[in-house]
């Protein structure tokens, strides 16, 4: 298989944007990746779209990157949606990645953009409940605490996510007590819930290309 490359990188300002769209987000990360990268929209190959709770909390399912990217200058490039949790920008870099080095596309774009601020309290927290098995969702959640050896957080306005990521790290640090002074377990989480825009898409060129990730990393063309 060939190797693959970044060739750019681009994204959006951190922050809350309640009058912008998840397709707006995308477009400005997608242009500024493509711009640091020196390609055209039409030399792109293939579009791996990121994104986990815009079907959730706006309706929009089945077809989210070819309507967030219709407008990006894309048009008729295969976009493929990627929906993975936190995982989904990840996943779509490795798919991305895959399809450059099988020889599939020369240029391959990752992007993703996701925006949970402003949206309707109750489908988000909907949308978060979905993280765990639906159909077994307080058994999992009991023992997913259980094996941890964490109690059950105090109430507050926070998604579930909360109490899982608490679970977890408490999970790591009894497993690893040397790691943190005393190995004792941390305190769970009072709040939670975040805001967040875009990341950035990086885009990988089999045949050419023009530096290496991280920036000031030199590669030969």
């Amino acid at each position: 298989m060939s190797d693959a490359y970044v060739l750019g990188v681009g994204r959006t300002a951190y922050g809350r944007f309640p009058g912008r769209t998840v397709a707006a987000l995308a477009g400005e990360a997608l242009a500024l990746c493509l711009a640091d990268a020196g390609v055209e929209p039409a030399a792109v190959d293939a579009v791996f779209f990121a994104n986990a709770t815009q079907g959730a909390l706006e309706g929009q399912h089945l077809v989210r990157g070819q309507v967030a990217l219709r407008d990006a200058g894309v048009a008729g490039v295969p976009v493929f949606n990627v929906e993975n949790a936190c995982a989904s920008g990840t996943a779509a870099v490795h798919l991305a990645a895959t399809a450059v080095r099988a020889g599939e596309a020369d240029i391959a774009l990752a992007v993703g953009a996701e925006k949970m601020y402003g949206a309707d309290e109750e489908r988000l927290a909907a949308a978060f409940h979905g993280g765990l098995d639906v159909a077994r969702w307080e058994e999992g959640l009991k023992a997913l605490r259980e094996a941890a050896g964490a109690e059950a957080a105090p109430p507050g306005r926070r998604s579930v996510f909360m109490d899982v990521y608490a679970a977890l790290a408490a999970d790591y640090r009894r497993r690893h007590p040397g790691l943190t002074p005393g190995g004792s377990p941390p305190s769970p989480p009072r709040t939670g819930g975040t805001a967040r825009s875009t990341p950035g898409p990086p885009a990988a060129r089999r045949s050419r290309w023009t530096r290496c990730w991280p920036r000031g990393r030199s590669c030969r063309r």
